[in-house]
C-alpha cells in the first residue's frame, strides 16, 4: 500500500514537471500564420528572445481581429442621374443687305469697322467686305495692290481674286495647282472698299452658305 502511494506521488511529480517544462518551452516559441489565421498567438504584445528575435506568448488561438471585418450592405438609394453633354451648336455670321451689322454666334459687330460698308447686290449676287469675316473665321487674307488681287486662305483651302476679273482661281490641295473658275459677278472695288461675291468665296473656303429671300439675310455656317 505504502508502495503504491509512493509510486502515484512520484508519477504525479514527474506531470507536474513535465506540464511546467512544456508551457515554459511553449512560452518560447514563435507565432505561426497561416494565410491570415495567427496559431500560437493572443492579446500580450510582442517580445524579443535572447536571439534579438521577435515572438509571441504562446497562448490560445486568436484571429487579430480579421473576422470582425464586415462589408457594408450596398446602399438603397438611389444614384443621381448623370447629367448629359451639352450638344455643341454650328457656329455662324449672319448678315443682311443693307445693314452694316452682322451677327457672329449671336454677338452684333460691324461688318467693316468703323467704315459702315453695308453688304449689297450686284446682278443678282451678294458682294461684301470679307476680311473682317475670313479673318473672324480663323482664315487670312491679303492685298496685292500692284497686281489688284486678294488672296484668301482657310484651313489649307486659298483662293484667288482680280479685281475686274471674272476669272477666279483656286489651288488644289494635292498638287497645289491653282484651277480656273468663271464666276458671273467679279471683285469689284466700290467706295474705296473691295468687295467680293460671298458665296463663291465661302463655297471654295469649304463653308455653307443660305440666302432668305424674305428677310434678305445671309447665313455662313462654320
Amino acid at each position: 500500500m505504502r508502495r503504491t502511494r509512493k509510486t502515484f506521488v512520484m508519477l504525479l511529480s514527474l506531470v507536474i514537471v513535465f506540464s511546467a517544462s512544456s508551457y515554459a518551452a511553449a512560452e518560447e516559441r514563435f507565432a505561426s500564420w497561416t494565410g491570415n489565421e495567427c496559431s500560437y498567438c493572443h492579446d500580450s504584445s510582442r517580445h524579443l528572445n535572447e536571439n534579438g528575435k521577435a515572438y509571441l506568448e504562446a497562448g490560445k488561438p486568436h484571429d487579430y481581429g480579421w473576422k470582425n471585418i464586415s462589408t457594408p450592405e450596398p446602399s438603397s438609394e438611389p444614384q443621381p442621374t448623370p447629367i448629359p453633354a451639352p450638344i455643341s451648336k454650328p457656329n455662324n455670321i449672319i448678315l443682311k443687305i443693307g445693314d452694316p451689322y452682322m451677327k457672329v454666334n449671336g454677338q452684333t459687330t460691324e461688318v467693316d469697322p468703323r467704315r459702315e460698308t453695308k453688304p449689297l447686290i450686284v446682278k443678282g449676287r451678294t458682294l461684301l467686305p470679307i476680311r473682317t469675316i475670313v479673318e473672324t473665321i480663323g482664315g487670312n487674307i491679303d492685298w496685292d495692290s500692284a497686281l489688284q488681287q486678294v488672296l484668301i486662305s482657310l484651313d489649307g483651302n486659298t483662293i484667288r481674286l482680280v479685281i475686274g476679273s471674272n476669272e477666279a482661281y483656286k489651288k488644289d490641295t494635292q498638287s497645289q495647282k491653282w484651277v480656273l473658275t468663271k464666276i458671273d459677278v467679279p471683285a469689284q472695288i466700290i467706295n474705296e472698299r473691295t468687295m467680293v461675291p460671298v458665296r463663291f468665296v465661302t463655297e471654295s473656303l469649304g463653308l455653307s452658305i443660305d440666302w432668305d429671300q424674305e428677310t434678305k439675310a445671309v447665313t455662313i455656317t462654320y
